[in-house]
């Protein structure tokens, strides 16, 4: 006859091999969440994005050759960029129009002007061609002019970052980040086969799922925007909707604990402006 304490212990073992024994730790990681069959690009992984290309160790200020080059010798292999128009129609890796240092604006300024001045810093400028060049496994590139540009002047930029994502092969690994679109843009975007994904600064839960909705009417993958106007319930609308969240944030804002739990709700990753604030405790949480 077996004794209670073996009977206890054998049923202890059937329970744990029919429900696998899952761990109630909190630590332990997140149950898979299964994605949307009509996302046809989601992250292998969660991405620590940098912020205009930034280096980080030693810094060396994003959106200039310089800091690609010692992001790409450093080992960063994710980064988002921002662009503008030149005066003679050339993508230029830039925040705002005013560049700094000896450069003047881009808008006013060609290519073989740019070419020749320096950013602070003693830096160069670059162009999407020269990004492009560099094997950055993400690349996300921020079409900052796309916001408030003409119909003709939004398809005009998006023609030539389009051209350039082809000509260098990169469909794969690229991604358009755009303030604004229309129809004629989005079936430029679908039929080359170019992914793309629209970025900006809603504020409130309704503005955000707008937004969602948006960028799910025009066929776009992602979106983009400030981590702190994001909520689990809207990254879980979100992915319903086939559309997946890459958000920003500053370090000087860094939220750590609402990062653990937009990770765990299925967040693609997070664009920060150096990987140093990101814990593993933000990429241990995500599900996938």
């Amino acid at each position: 006859m077996k004794r209670p304490g073996y009977i206890a212990l054998w049923s202890l073992i059937v329970l744990c091999v029919f429900s696998a024994c899952e761990s109630t730790d909190p630590d332990s990681p997140a149950e898979d969440v299964e994605l949307h069959p009509d996302l046809e690009y989601f992250p292998d992984e969660f991405e620590v994005v940098l912020m205009r290309g930034n280096a980080t160790d030693p810094p060396v200020e994003g959106n200039s050759l310089d800091a690609f080059e010692a992001a790409h010798a450093q080992g960063i292999r994710f980064v988002e960029v921002d662009f503008r128009v030149s005066q003679d129609g050339y993508l230029i890796a830039t925040h705002p129009d005013a560049l700094g240092g000896d450069c003047g604006r881009a808008s006013q300024s060609t290519l073989a002007e740019l070419r020749e001045c320096r950013l602070d810093g003693d830096r160069r400028i670059a162009t999407l061609e020269d990004l492009l060049e560099f094997p950055f496994e993400s690349i996300y590139i921020d079409l900052k002019a796309s916001s408030g540009a003409t119909a003709e002047e939004l398809f005009e930029m998006v023609e030539t970052a389009v051209d350039a994502i082809i000509d260098a092969d990169r469909r794969q690994d690229s991604v358009l980040m755009l303030y604004d679109i229309d129809d004629d843009v989005a079936e430029l975007i679908a039929e080359l086969e170019i992914r793309g994904s629209l970025k900006g600064y809603p504020s409130d839960p309704e503005s955000v799922t707008a937004m969602i909705d948006e960028t799910a009417s025009y066929g776009l993958e992602m979106m983009c925007i400030n981590a702190a106007n994001l909520s689990p319930e809207l990254v879980e609308y979100s992915m319903s909707q086939a559309v997946w969240q890459l958000p920003w944030d500053h370090t000087r804002e860094a939220n750590i604990p609402h990062w653990e739990t937009l990770s765990a709700a299925g967040i693609g990753g997070i664009i920060v402006d150096t990987d140093a604030i990101v814990p593993h405790s933000v990429i241990d949480a995500w599900p996938y």
